[in-house]
């Protein structure tokens, strides 16, 4: 993990109070999701905030409670406090010999995928622009999805439950491979194999969902999804390198190719934003996808320039 600057670390300390704290509610999570994907660094910061916070809990100290107390409405007007609150923790953990080593921490870069296995032999299958934490202990595997998609082939383990938390919601593992997308919008669930346990959000009940079905949670709701065997593997496909467009608006294909790449879509109007996709192209081909679009709809107008495609319709001559 690289060297954070001590004005980072504090705004993360500032926020790790915050979005621990029982009065957190929307505004502050969309507050809170901006503030990290706003710098790499800001991940960093939160993740050795958040893990010395858990390590000196475990110690027994009033630290914790010293945090709590801290203002935690506005993270700018705290930051000194919660700074002082901080260090205090990092000294009392050295003076008693805890080393104050941050959880590992896997992440992919935009257009790539990345494998890791755990020590249990558990995998996690990173997509693009993704990043998890894991927090392994005697008794519990919780995974972290701080942001992106991962997929989850999960060692049973009755004695230790595997978690991924995303946000204010979670998903249980009972011996289970699953798919978890976090994005603004909200969180997807796709169930492989086995069996998984949502709670948390928007959710009023603990839903379990098997193989072959989807739940996407927004503010809106929890929506269930019955899905096809090939449905299911399409979902995947970004595991070869490929997306998929089976009929997805294009301005939900723009946003998903737009995962892949620096690619900026400007769409000129709603109806157009709503035209069915079909197209099977990779997911770093900017170029193919473009080229599906023109063949697809003789209609339509594309300009691109280098990373910006703007796309709109031929005026009518009628």
């Amino acid at each position: 993990m690289t060297m954070t600057s001590p004005s980072i670390q504090a705004e993360a300390n500032a926020w790790l109070v915050r979005m621990r704290d029982e009065s957190v509610d929307a505004t502050d999570r969309v507050a809170f999701e901006a503030w990290l994907a706003a710098d790499p660094q800001h991940h960093e910061a939160y993740t050795r905030a958040s893990g010395a916070v858990d390590r000196v809990a475990l110690m027994g100290t009033d630290l914790r409670a010293l945090l709590d107390e801290a203002p935690t409405r506005a993270p700018q007007r705290s930051i000194a406090t919660i700074a002082m609150a901080m260090a205090a923790a990092f000294l009392i953990a050295v003076l008693v010999g805890v080393q104050l080593t941050s959880p590992p921490a896997y992440a992919t870069a935009i257009g790539e995928q990345r494998i890791v296995t755990l020590d249990d032999g558990s995998q996690i299958e990173l997509n693009t622009n993704s990043r998890v934490v894991v927090r392994y202990s005697a008794d519990s595997r919780e995974i972290e999805l701080e942001r992106g998609e991962a997929l989850f082939s999960v060692t049973h383990d009755p004695s230790r439950p595997f978690v991924v938390v995303a946000g204010d919601a979670d998903v249980r593992a009972i011996g289970t491979r699953f798919s978890v997308h976090r994005q603004a919008e909200g969180l997807d669930v796709v169930v492989v194999e086995g069996v998984v346990a949502l709670r948390g959000g928007v959710l009023q009940e603990t839903p379990r969902l098997t193989a072959g079905q989807s739940m996407r949670i927004s503010a809106a709701g929890a929506n269930l999804i019955e899905l096809a065997p090939a449905e299911v593997e399409r979902s995947l496909a970004w595991r070869t390198g490929w997306i998929t467009f089976a009929g997805e608006p294009l301005e939900d294909a723009a946003r998903e190719m737009a995962r892949y790449s620096n690619a900026v879509f400007e769409i000129e109007d709603r109806d157009l934003r709503a035209l069915p996709v079909l197209a099977h192209v990779r997911a770093d081909d900017l170029d193919g996808f473009v080229e599906s679009l023109a063949q697809s709809d003789p209609s339509l107008v594309i300009q691109r320039s280098g990373e910006r495609v703007r796309i709109g319709r031929r005026a009518s001559t009628n």
